[in-house]
């Protein structure tokens, strides 16, 4: 008997640990480090509007629930002050109604201005929006107004295509060299569009650029490695290195610092890239849930410049989907879980039978 039961316990413990290989996720983040990092920015006095967009998305990626207070004040400067802001150009339109969003407000009213009727109508005839067209500011487009339950009109999406190079990565200009902060949010403007095949060739970018300690090159690294660690970690990409790069640059209070100095951006996209989560993604989960909008007709998208930030929330269909930061999508448990449980219920009529 023994030697029967010690062959089933071995198969069941094999299909469990094959289950789980299948279902952990590809990519890393560090909940630890964001949390430090989100509490940094939660400690900073915020009033400005464009300030505010950063820090409450990065506060709605690390969900700290000790943050709270300042998920409530950052929340009240955007409804108070987004409005103004925002009328400033369609970009800024699209940065506020993303922040919001990521705290689970109606971009369409909370500010006291229809947000995301200004980013449809930053959109020009021939795709391109705002007022410095590229992938950066595409980017953010597109994440507003799939957060918003809107489709991204295709010729958004054809104008972003204008500034990827041949090599699959994304540039700020035509006929420059392709970088992590351009391609960074053409993927998620890809992802939005369920544009698989251009984000393949995106992706292929970033693993055939990351450096050898995990960083990308930039302005800054600490953002270029944090945006690009945030748009690749919800595709399933494995950004261990770029995290452990990001780990290694956050300073003993949290923040992440840019020409030396302690920086409010460079600490909140470090924030995203450190969960692991995208604009698309990053999501307050004390927030309320959304009030049932009309969807509008429409088609799909995108197009962006550097120096925007925003946040994220559900994949639309089709496009990759991320689970919590570091965690695992409950719903691939349900088959292997299922396999267990035969194999299990087959070992315990197998003993009763034998001891029958």
């Amino acid at each position: 008997m023994n030697v029967r039961r010690n062959a089933i316990v071995a198969g069941i413990a094999t299909v469990l640990a094959l289950c789980l290989t299948g279902v952990l996720p590809a990519h890393a983040s560090d909940p630890a480090a964001a949390t430090k990092a989100a509490g940094w920015v939660a400690q900073q006095s915020i009033d400005d509007p464009a300030k505010a967009t950063d820090a409450l998305v990065a506060l709605a990626a690390a969900n700290d629930p000790a943050t709270a207070p300042a998920v409530e004040k950052l929340t009240a400067v955007l409804t108070g002050k987004g409005k103004d802001y925002a009328a400033g150009s369609p970009e800024a339109a699209a940065k506020v109604a993303v922040a919001l969003e990521s705290v689970g407000q109606d971009p369409r009213t909370a500010a006291g201005a229809d947000l995301i009727a200004a980013v449809k109508g930053g959109i020009a005839a021939d795709g391109s929006f705002g007022s410095y067209p590229g992938p950066f500011a595409t980017g953010l487009a597109a994440v507003a107004l799939t957060r918003a339950d809107e489709a991204v009109p295709d010729a958004l999406g054809s104008k972003l295509l204008t500034f990827q190079n041949a090599d699959g990565g994304f540039t700020y200009e035509a006929g420059q060299p392709s970088d992590a902060d351009s391609t960074a949010l053409a993927m998620q403007a890809l992802s939005a569009l369920g544009d698989q095949d251009n984000l393949d060739k995106a992706i292929a970018w970033a693993q055939a650029n990351v450096q050898a300690d995990g960083s990308f090159a930039g302005f800054n690294p600490v953002n270029s490695t944090a945006v690009m660690a945030a748009a690749l970690a919800p595709t399933g990409q494995n950004v261990a290195d770029s995290v452990a790069y990001l780990v290694g640059q956050q300073q003993p209070g949290g923040a992440f610092q840019n020409a030396g100095a302690d920086d409010l951006l460079a600490t909140a996209q470090a924030t995203l890239g450190l969960a692991g989560v995208s604009y698309l993604d990053a999501a307050w989960s004390e927030a309320p849930s959304p009030s049932p909008t009309a969807t509008p007709a429409g088609t799909t998208g995108p197009a962006a410049s550097p120096g925007a930030t925003a946040g994220a929330t559900p994949a639309p269909t089709g496009a990759p989907t991320a689970t919590a930061p570091g965690g695992v999508d409950p719903s691939g448990w349900f088959g292997p879980a299922a396999a267990v449980l035969v194999l299990a219920g087959a070992a315990v009529v197998g003993f009763r039978s034998r001891a029958s």
